[in-house]
């Protein structure tokens, strides 16, 4: 948390049926913990947590996530990707509408977090005769479209698919 939000929060705390955050705020030069609710902190840190804390407990293999980016922030989505591929170490699957969470994957493959053939984006386009098309986009295809200023959710379009 404190990577993301720039402030020194060192554990999460149950006290009855909420979460609470502890807190280390500067005070007359003097350091003293607080503990504001989780749910205060806004919706992208509060779903960010409880998914985080809630995949640390079950460990599992295989995680799927629809509309990763809806209420979070650019910084709190990098931090799971980043956490769900050095941390989890699981087959994830991302369902997004969002330029930013393709770039933070991007961005991971250009500094070699992963290799090219553990990323792939899988674009999916209904046409007008209600006929699902799928198009297969390996991660160095779509680095090399963001590079050339192209948005590899438009490829149907520039591909006419």
């Amino acid at each position: 948390m404190s990577k993301i939000t720039g402030e020194e929060m060192t554990e999460i705390i149950r006290q009855n049926t909420d979460y609470h955050l502890r807190k280390i705020v500067k005070k007359n030069e003097e350091k003293k913990p607080i503990y504001p609710r989780l749910s205060d902190q806004g919706l992208g840190i509060y779903k960010l947590v409880l998914l985080v804390m809630w995949l640390s407990a079950i460990k599992p293999r295989l995680v799927l996530i629809d509309d990763l980016e809806l209420a979070s922030h650019i910084s709190l989505i990098k931090y799971l990707i980043n956490y769900l591929i050095n941390e989890l170490k699981s087959q994830v699957i991302i369902s997004t509408h969002s330029i930013d969470v393709i770039n933070s994957v991007v961005d991971l493959y250009v500094n070699n977090v992963i290799a090219p053939e553990e990323a792939q984006v899988i674009l999916l386009n209904r046409a007008d005769d209600d006929v699902l098309h799928v198009n297969h986009i390996d991660i160095h295809e779509v680095y090399a479209m963001m590079s050339a200023g192209h948005d590899p959710r438009k490829i149907s379009e520039v591909f006419e698919l």
